[in-house]
């Protein structure tokens, strides 16, 4: 808890009272009326336009590219550390080389300024890289489910309904709701490249408040910015910490091949990334030498002991902030929402809270400092994959025919079942279900003991039995008994596969196959969820 005080306070002097103390001003008159100015509105729509439009465009180069970099090919390390670099670069930097290139004296002779082509072309510049990170560890995690899927007899076509998109959609929805978040609540692109005309509702935040004062119309669109990230934020983190299974290397491509991707790979990130070439086609170097010797701009020596010194202290911070947040997020859905938080305030109005709160610390290193950490915080925001140890709790308790020693065949009604099974249990022993590959905590587990049953106590295999077939599924080679397993023909979607169930109750249990081990050459293939597992 201690954890949560730190990140907790922290976000109180840097977010909740700055914030709150520009939210008391803008308590007036005005606040009604801009909620009621169909101008306000258009802004509104268009952010969410600008978001979804961002969104999609991103995923539907994302993903191809992500499946792509599954292949090992001369150049994939820089590719992937080129798509990264956006997140170090400052929006007027990468602003000026939209311009340098398709500006009013771009050097293309096209003037894009000030129109939605520009934007979006921004938005991918800047978040491809952050989607293409969270889908490629997918993409590499999906070769052992689709084999397990090929060697359980599905085609294409089934095993990309069964297995790729289930996998695929929560990573989709997690990179796409990501990118919103950000194209939502975009500043600097929209203010510097996309005019009056494309102004996002930040845009408008930062002209009420800078220039007009307008605490009750800003108070107002800041409410409204909140309430909708709010909700995204929310699913955002409903589809985080979804189970993959363990990712495999990437795989090496022939020789010619490999350096015709690479080929490929270079002009497409030649294309999203030409406004940078631009700039530096465009940059005089006796100018920079020129400024830097002019007395209007702060001397080199001090720009540059002063940016170390910024680095470090924002570093250590936060770092510390970092740690603190991921001791206090874990399985704490409220934490994880702290942790977005910067991204849906406007940080214009959080600027102005600083100078409104803490009057006496303006421009103090502290202020800066807290600043940067807030963003930071943001930056660290991720969840800790907590591992499931198998469970070892029996079902007796909530049922009353469950017994590891009671062989009696048992032959109740379905509505018997529903009502002493758990959900999942139920789902996978009377409706014959298949949980999704590598979500057992036993498909990896090496303690040794006895597996059971989950419906009804029965005794199945022994872990010295058990062994790691690689296919997603807790795997054995022999049962404990022959009549604790029954063999039924199973040819259902277009396979023809043997179904084993438990001899006592009937409950599906999975498939075996004749592709295991020594002795007996048999490998059962037994959904996790149906085992109770005993020391």
């Amino acid at each position: 808890m201690g954890a949560a005080a730190l990140v907790l306070a922290f976000l109180a002097f840097a977010l909740f009272y700055p914030l709150g103390r520009v939210l008391v001003l803008g308590v007036g008159e005005g606040f009604g009326r801009a909620l009621a100015n169909p101008y306000y509105w258009e802004r509104y729509l268009f952010s969410l336009e600008y978001g979804l439009g961002s969104a999609l465009l991103t995923l539907a180069l994302a993903l191809p590219l992500a499946f792509l970099f599954r292949w090992r090919f001369p150049g994939r390390a820089g590719f992937l550390a080129l798509s990264t670099l956006p997140f170090v670069l400052p929006t007027p930097v990468v602003a000026l080389g939209f311009l340098a290139l398709v500006g009013p004296r771009g050097l293309l002779g096209l003037d894009l300024y000030g129109t939605r082509a520009v934007l979006y072309w921004a938005a991918l510049f800047y978040n491809l890289g952050l989607a293409l990170r969270i889908l490629l560890p997918v993409a590499l995690a999906l070769e052992r489910p689709l084999e397990a899927a090929r060697v359980l007899g599905a085609g294409p076509f089934r095993a990309f309904l069964r297995v790729e998109l289930p996998l695929l959609l929560p990573a989709l929805g997690s990179a796409g709701l990501l990118v919103f978040l950000y194209a939502f609540s975009a500043f600097g692109v929209p203010l510097l490249l996309g005019g009056p005309r494309y102004a996002t509702l930040e845009v408008e935040v930062y002209t009420l408040l800078a220039y007009r004062l307008a605490f009750p119309e800003a108070s107002a669109l800041m409410l409204l910015q909140v309430a909708t990230l709010a909700g995204v934020a929310l699913l955002y983190l409903r589809l985080q910490g979804a189970v993959l299974p363990p990712p495999v290397p990437p795989r090496p491509l022939p020789r010619g091949r490999g350096w015709a991707l690479a080929l490929g790979m270079g002009v497409f990130f030649l294309g999203v990334y030409a406004p940078l070439l631009a700039l530096a086609l465009r940059l005089e170097p006796l100018a920079l030498v020129s400024a830097w010797a002019s007395e209007d701009f702060t001397p080199l020596p001090l720009a540059l002991t002063n940016t170390l010194r910024f680095s470090l202290g924002a570093l250590g911070l936060a770092l510390l902030l970092g740690v603190a947040y991921a001791l206090a997020a874990r399985g704490r859905l409220w934490v994880d929402l702290l942790g977005l938080l910067p991204l849906m305030v406007s940080p214009v109005a959080v600027g102005l809270g600083y100078l409104v709160a803490y009057p006496g610390l303006r421009g103090s290193l502290l202020l800066l400092l807290t600043a940067y950490a807030l963003l930071g915080l943001l930056t660290v925001q991720c969840q800790a994959q907590v591992k499931t140890s198998p469970k070892t709790t029996p079902m007796e308790k909530k049922n009353p025919v469950y017994s590891n020693t009671d062989t009696s065949k048992l032959n109740l009604s379905e509505e018997e079942w529903k009502k002493m099974l758990p959900a999942d249990v139920f789902y996978i022993a009377r409706q014959k279900g298949t949980e999704r590959p590598w979500t057992s905590p036993f498909e990896n587990s090496k303690e040794i003991g006895t597996y059971f049953c989950a419906a009804c106590g029965n005794p199945l295999f022994k872990s010295n039995t058990k062994f790691e077939s690689g296919c997603g599924w807790p795997s054995f080679f022999e049962p404990i008994a022959k009549g604790n397993i029954i063999y039924t023909p199973d040819i259902t979607h277009g396979m023809n596969r043997t179904e084993v169930q438990c001899g006592r109750c009937k409950a599906h249990l999975g498939h075996v196959f004749d592709d295991g081990p020594p002795p007996t050459g048999l490998r059962y293939c037994i959904n996790g969820v149906i085992l109770d597992f005993k020391k």
